[in-house]
C-alpha cells in the first residue's frame, strides 16, 4: 500500500490541488503567478490561508479554496480544476458572493470592499475558443465601454490554448501545470519549487494522512449512498411490485370474472329456459280450457305461480305471447 502511494507521490505535479497549495504558500512565487495572471503586478502579500474554508451561516454551503490570497487591496481566490464539470461558471459566481461577505463579517464596510479575484486554472477549454485565458467583468450592455467597476473579476486560464495577449512566463506556468518545463527560467523555478515540495517528508506524510481521510470519507460516502440506495431501491421497488401486480391482478381478475360469468350466464339462461318452458305448458293448457287448479297439479307447480302467468298472458296482446309474457315476468 505504501509502495503505491509513493508511486503516486513521485507522479505528482503542479496540476494536484495539494503541491499547487504548497507552491503558492512561496510568497515570492506566489505574488509572481498572480501578476503574470492578473496581468498588473501584484507586489505584496498580506496573508494566505491553506484551503480555506469560508460559511456564513451554520445552515449556508460553505466553500473551499485551494489558495486564498489578500494583496493589498484585493482578495484573490485560486482554485485548480482538472475536471470539466458543469457548474464551474455559476461557481464563480458564489465564489464572489461567499468572499464579499467573509470581507464583511470582519467589519468591513461596503465602499472599503476589497476587488476580487475568482481564478480558476483549467486543464481544458471551458469555451472551446483556444484562448490561453478568459477574464470576465460586469458591463453595460447598452453602452459600449460603460463598466460597472464593482470589483468582480473572474478568470478561467486555459492549459490547453494557443492564442490570447499573455506574457511568456504565464505560458511558460500553463505549460509547468502540464508539467511541462524547459531550460527557461521562470520554467526552472516552477520545477526546483514542486521538486522541492516533494522532497519534503513533512509534507509526504501530510498528503499520505489527506489521502488516508479522503478515502475513509469516500468510503463513508460510498456507504451512505449504499443505504440510501438500499432504501430508495426498496420504495421502487414497492411502487413496481404494486404496478405489477395491479397488472397480473387485473388479468387474473379478468379471467376469473370470465369464468364467473360464464357461469353465472348460464344459470340464468338455463334459468330463463326453464321459465319460458313452463310459460309454453301453462299457455297452451290455458288455451284449452283447463283452470288453474288443474294446471298446477299436472305440472306440480304451485296455483299461485299458474294463476300469475294466466294473469299475464290475458293482459299481452295478443294473448298468450310467450315473449312478452317472459319479459313482464323478468320485470
Amino acid at each position: 500500500m505504501e509502495g503505491v502511494f509513493l508511486q503516486k507521490w513521485e507522479q505528482l505535479g503542479l496540476s494536484d490541488n495539494f503541491i499547487f497549495q504548497k507552491a503558492m504558500m512561496n510568497e515570492r512565487l506566489c505574488t509572481k503567478i498572480l501578476t503574470e495572471i492578473i496581468g498588473v503586478e501584484v507586489s505584496k502579500v498580506e496573508y494566505k490561508d491553506y484551503e480555506k474554508t469560508i460559511s456564513i451561516r451554520s445552515d449556508a454551503k460553505g466553500i473551499r479554496l485551494d489558495a486564498y490570497i489578500k494583496g493589498e487591496d484585493a482578495v484573490y481566490s485560486v482554485e485548480m480544476q482538472n475536471l470539466k464539470i458543469d457548474n464551474l461558471k455559476k461557481r464563480s459566481r458564489y465564489y464572489h458572493d461567499l468572499i464579499d461577505l467573509d470581507l464583511l463579517e470582519k467589519g468591513c464596510r461596503y465602499k472599503n470592499l476589497n476587488n476580487t479575484y475568482v481564478i480558476f486554472i483549467c486543464d481544458f477549454d471551458l469555451f472551446g475558443e483556444e484562448q490561453y485565458k478568459y477574464t470576465f467583468t460586469s458591463k453595460c450592455e447598452e453602452v459600449e465601454g460603460l463598466y460597472l467597476n464593482e470589483g468582480r473579476t473572474t478568470i478561467f486560464m486555459n492549459t490547453k490554448g494557443k492564442m490570447g495577449n499573455i506574457s511568456e512566463d504565464c505560458k511558460i506556468f500553463l505549460r509547468a501545470v502540464r508539467s511541462q518545463f524547459t531550460d527557461d527560467s521562470f520554467s526552472v523555478i516552477l520545477k526546483s519549487e514542486v521538486e522541492r515540495i516533494k522532497s519534503s517528508t513533512e509534507w509526504r506524510t501530510e498528503y499520505m494522512r489527506l489521502s488516508e481521510w479522503l478515502e475513509d470519507e469516500k468510503e463513508l460516502a460510498r456507504e451512505e449512498g449504499m443505504k440510501e440506495g438500499i432504501k430508495e431501491g426498496i420504495k421502487e421497488g414497492i411502487k413496481a411490485g404494486k404496478k405489477e401486480g395491479m397488472k397480473e391482478g387485473m388479468k387474473e381478475g379478468m379471467k376469473e370474472g370470465m369464468r364467473a360469468g360464464i357461469e353465472e350466464g348460464r344459470r340464468v339462461g338455463r334459468q330463463a329456459g326453464m321459465e319460458e318452458f313452463l310459460i309454453s305448458l301453462v299457455c297452451k293448457k290455458l288455451s284449452k280450457g283447463e283452470s288453474c287448479e288443474q294446471i298446477a297439479q299436472q305440472l306440480e307447480e304451485s296455483v299461485d305461480a299458474v294463476a300469475k302467468i294466466k294473469k299475464l298472458a290475458e293482459e299481452t296482446v295478443p294473448k298468450y305471447d310467450i315473449g312478452k309474457i317472459l319479459e313482464k315476468i323478468s320485470e
